[in-house]
């Protein structure tokens, strides 16, 4: 026997993750049937990141996904929350509220309301284990869209704490465009394409020199002032303020943690860098440490302009592409 027949829960379910499986997994076990309260997309508007948040038909059935893995034999209705309350101020089967650490508090206000304002008794706060990473940090969905973490929990900024050397078959692949090509002719159509609410990174002399001349929403230009192995005119960084400029090392072929250290430094302070040996490969570490939703822009030669979005399933990728580089 479960210890309640109807409980209820509730949250945003973005970027489905570890942490709403336990929630989820807990669900199970205290309950016959569980009330799901998902906020619908007006609701998330005032969240971090919120550019990158699914909407709401996605976040409902990427629930309805997890419970049919675990074969949920709990009954499940959703209910489109308006606030934080839903059905839980009405006389109703409700007999418990389903809580994270992250959310209890949410719970004590629809007490204390349904207490002091409908004079409805409280309901049992049942409280799950939180989700942490490996540093003890709660895995959330902020920290997912903000690029910091993958839905496990796994720290991206840890990926990098070390030196990387490019295999030959790993430099051929990355030949091909790893984005959108913009060829030369449609080179400005890429403006669309760019989130002003994110730090949109620009990659190599020419390609930061033609975003500042259009005044593109790009906050962190990387170049090492060469073109083809010569000296770079206009110099892109005789227009920007010398103290906003870095200069990290980082050899033909590789990626140093240096140069990571330096690019999560710059992305966060709205800095630039300046590679001394070659930046091409920054579009890997930039990748792993961007927010959800922001693009990378380089230049694929003779082509045009590559505009790599940042999605989880890139970021996916980068690491995956990373454990099989040499490293040192």
């Amino acid at each position: 026997m479960k210890p309640y027949a109807v409980a209820a829960l509730g949250g945003t379910f973005d970027h489905f993750h570890k942490g709403h499986e336990n929630l989820l997994s807990y669900a199970i076990t205290k309950a016959d049937h569980l009330v799901i309260g998902v906020t619908q997309d007006s609701m998330t508007l005032n969240k971090p990141y919120s550019d990158t948040i699914q909407p709401y038909d996605v976040r409902v059935q990427t629930v309805k996904d997890y419970l049919k893995s675990v074969s949920c034999r709990s009954h499940v209705s959703f209910v489109k929350l308006w606030d934080i309350f839903g059905p839980t101020l009405v006389e109703n089967d409700i007999q418990a509220l389903i809580v994270s650490p992250l959310t209890e508090k949410g719970a004590v206000i629809i007490n204390a309301v349904r207490k002091n304002v409908y004079d409805l008794p409280k309901l049992p706060i049942e409280v799950c284990e939180v989700a942490t990473d490996s540093r003890g940090e709660a895995i959330t969905s902020t920290r997912i869209r903000e690029g910091s973490i993958n839905r496990e929990g796994v720290i991206y900024a840890t990926v990098l704490k070390r030196d990387f050397e490019l295999t030959n078959q790993q430099k051929q692949a990355l030949k091909k465009p790893l984005g959108k090509l913009f060829p030369n002719s449609q080179r400005l159509d890429i403006i669309k394409h760019l989130n002003p609410h994110t730090p949109n990174l620009a990659i190599g002399d020419e390609v930061s020199w033609f975003v500042f001349q259009h005044q593109m929403p790009v906050t962190v230009f990387i170049f090492d002032s060469l073109t083809k192995r010569h000296p770079t005119y206009p110099a892109i960084h005789t227009f920007l303020d010398p103290n906003s400029v870095l200069v990290s090392n980082n050899p033909a072929g590789t990626i140093t943690r240096e140069v990571s250290e330096d690019l999560k430094t710059a992305i966060d302070k709205k800095m630039h860098i300046h590679v001394h040996g070659e930046e091409d490969l920054t579009v890997l570490p930039a990748i792993l440490l961007l927010p959800l939703g922001s693009h990378i822009l380089y230049g694929q030669p003779d082509q045009g302009l590559v505009a790599v979005e940042v999605t989880q399933e890139k970021k996916e990728w980068c690491r995956q592409f990373l454990t099989t580089a040499k490293t040192s």
